[in-house]
C-alpha cells in the first residue's frame, strides 16, 4: 500500500537529494563523512522528518552507517574467517559486502526472496528454520522483527541457531512508549500512523530487552545517542538507533 504519507516522504526525499548533488557540483567543502561506503561529501539528503538520512554517494541509511561505524571502530568484531554469517532482508548494500568478504559461508535469506533481484537470496522463516540447519556465528537482522506477528518465537529460533560463542545483532525501530501490538481488527492505515508502515505489527519500545531476555540471551545495548555529538553530525547518524548485541545466556 503507498500512501500519501510515503510518497510525500519520497518527493522530499528526491528533491533534498538534487539539492545535495547540487551542492557537490558546485564544489561545496565535504565536511561530512559516510561510514558505509567511506566517502566524505558535502551533507546527507533528507527523507521524511529526518534531515541526515541518505548519503548521496552510497544511499545508506542512518542505521546503516551506525552498524559500519561500531565495526569500524572495533565496538563490534566480525567473526574469525572460515565462519558462517546469516544476513536476514539484506537490502544494505556496504554491510552485504562487509559480510561478504568477512566470511566463507555467507548466507542471504528472507520470507520474500524474490524481492531481491540482484543478489542471491534463499527463503526463510524466522520462525521456522529447517530442520538440521547449521549454527550460524553471526546473525544480523535489521527492522525485521516488527514484521512479525510472532516474534518471541523468531527470537527463540535465532537464539537456537547460533553457535555456542555466536552472537546476533538485532535492529529494531525503536518510540518512547512501551511496546505496542496490532491487534487483528487494525487496518493497514491505522498501523501506518501508529507503527510507521502499513505492514509493521508492532512498534517497539525499549522494552525489546525484556523479550530478548525472556528468548534466552544476554544483551548489550549499543546506542548512537551515547556517541560524542560532532562525531554524529559529521556521519550522519540519529540518537533513536539502537543495536542489540544478542549472545546466548551462558554461553
Amino acid at each position: 500500500m503507498i500512501s500519501a504519507k510515503r510518497i510525500a516522504r519520497g518527493l522530499r526525499g528526491r528533491f533534498s537529494r538534487q539539492a545535495v548533488r547540487l551542492r557537490a557540483a558546485l564544489r561545496s567543502e565535504r565536511t561530512r563523512h559516510c561510514a558505509a561506503c567511506g566517502a566524505d561529501i558535502v551533507g546527507f539528503f533528507s527523507y521524511g522528518p529526518t534531515e541526515d538520512w541518505g548519503c548521496p554517494a552510497c544511499g545508506s541509511s542512518p542505521r546503516e552507517r551506525f552498524v559500519g561505524h561500531i565495526v569500524a571502530s572495533g565496538r563490534l568484531r566480525l567473526p574469525a574467517p572460515g565462519s558462517r554469517i546469516l544476513h536476514v532482508a539484506p537490502s544494505e548494500k556496504s554491510l552485504v559486502a562487509l559480510f561478504e568478504t568477512a566470511s566463507c559461508d555467507y548466507v542471504r535469506a528472507d520470507l520474500f526472496p524474490e524481492a531481491y533481484k540482484d543478489q542471491p537470496v534463499r527463503r526463510l522463516d524466522l520462525c521456522a528454520f529447517p530442520e538440521g540447519e547449521p549454527p550460524y556465528d553471526l546473525i544480523y537482522a535489521s527492522h525485521v522483527l516488527e514484521h512479525i506477528p510472532d516474534d518471541m518465537q523468531a527470537m527463540r529460533e535465532i537464539r537456537a541457531h547460533l553457535a555456542p560463542s555466536g552472537e546476533a545483532w538485532i535492529i529494531v525501530p525503536l518510540h518512547d512508549l512501551p511496546t505496542e501490538e496490532s491487534t487483528p481488527e487494525m487496518t493497514r492505515r491505522e498501523r501506518e500512523r501508529r507503527f510507521g508502515q502499513w505492514d509493521h505489527v508492532r512498534q517497539y519500545g525499549e522494552d525489546v530487552a525484556e523479550r530478548l531476555r525472556a528468548a534466552g540471551f544476554a544483551i548489550e545495548r549499543i546506542a548512537a545517542v551515547d556517541l560524542p555529538d560532532d562525531l554524529r553530525r559529521h556521519e550522519g547518524l540519529v540518537d533513536a538507533d539502537v543495536l542489540w548485541r544478542c549472545r546466548r545466556e551462558g554461553a
